[in-house]
Parts: C-alpha cells; structure tokens; sequence
C-alpha cells in the first residue's frame, strides 16, 4: 500500500498515561456529499382533501364487526376514496389475545391504499415512538408518527383500543387529510 498513510500518535489518555497508537489508512478516493443537500423541504400547508363517507362503509364495517372493544368508523374519507375490491374489511388476531379490525380503502390514483386500523394491542412495537402529539378540539389527542415531515400514521388511543389512520406506502395523503380522517372517527352506529 505505497499510497496508504502510517500515522503513529505518542500522547497521553484520558487517565494521565502515555499511549501509542497506530493508524494504517488507504487515501480516500470518492467525494464528500453535503448531506444537507438530501434534505426534503417541509410539506406544504393545503386544505383536506376530503368527503363524507358513504353510510355503505359503515355497513361494512358493522357486518365484519367481532371484535371485544368499541368500533370506530370513519365519517370522512381521502377524497376519491372507496373501500378496496378484496377483503376491505378484515378482523384476525394479530397476536395472542389480542384482535384486530382493518378497513382498507384504494384511492383512483390506482393501485394505492390507505387503511384505518382499530386493535385492542394498545402497547404493539410499532406505537413505541410517537414523532409527536396532536390535540383535537374534543379533547382528544392524537401521537403521529412522521417520515420526512408528512403524517405516516395518527393514532388515536381510548381506553382499551388504539385507532391508526395509516397513509400510503409513499405517504400520498397530505397531512391535512390524515388528520381530519383522525378527527373525523367516530363511534359505529353513532
């Protein structure tokens, strides 16, 4: 390694001891990146997009209802929205003792899909580390889990469930959506 650097540092440690240390290096043959030129800029402010959500949806949701926790349905939907084609409402156990009730919509941007989530796994993995918190005007508060500054998931907790209004895999929705489709849950039948 004719091009490598031999470094040797004679000076004393953090203990008051003289120490010997070797450094052996090749040169360094690529470029520094500004990493802050990777930097995304912050999402724009805009209004929701948003619509009421049919009485169909509820339907749906109230007919695959077995689940032991209070159900919550949506009373407005991301703006060209519907429920998806197969399995638009699921209920399965996604842990021992713990249940689960997903209603997946599409959005006519085609095949993309956003889901609201209701469980009774109030303490699952992915609620460890909330980004931050959101209050509501009824009292009720939101955690939100952002990626690069647009809203992935807010999650309303009540009592024994935890409600998760979950964005695209590529974060479509704006957060202004996400936060009134949030505010917009309400209980089924109400």
């Amino acid at each position: 390694m004719p091009d490598s650097p031999l470094v040797i540092i004679l000076g004393p440690t953090a203990s008051g001891k003289t120490a010997l240390s070797l450094h052996l290096a090749q040169k360094f043959g690529g470029e520094i990146v500004n990493p802050e030129a990777n930097i995304a800029p912050a999402p724009v402010h805009e209004a929701p997009s948003v619509a009421p959500a049919s009485s169909y949806i509820s339907s749906a949701i109230r007919a695959a209802n077995r689940v032991p926790f209070r159900v919550l349905t949506p009373t407005v939907l991301a703006s060209n929205s519907g429920l998806a084609q197969l399995d638009p409402v699921r209920v399965f156990k996604p842990a021992a003792h713990r249940h689960e009730l997903v209603t997946t919509f599409y959005t006519l941007g085609g095949n993309v899909y956003w889901q609201v989530i209701e469980t009774d796994w109030t303490d699952a993995p992915i609620l460890r580390k909330p980004t931050g918190k959101y209050p509501l005007k009824d009292g009720r508060k939101l955690d939100l889990y952002t990626n690069g500054g647009h809203i992935h998931m807010a999650v309303l907790r009540s009592g024994r469930a935890s409600y998760w209004v979950v964005n695209t895999l590529r974060d479509e929705l704006s957060n202004e959506t996400m936060l009134a489709i949030a505010r917009g849950l309400r209980p089924l039948g109400k």
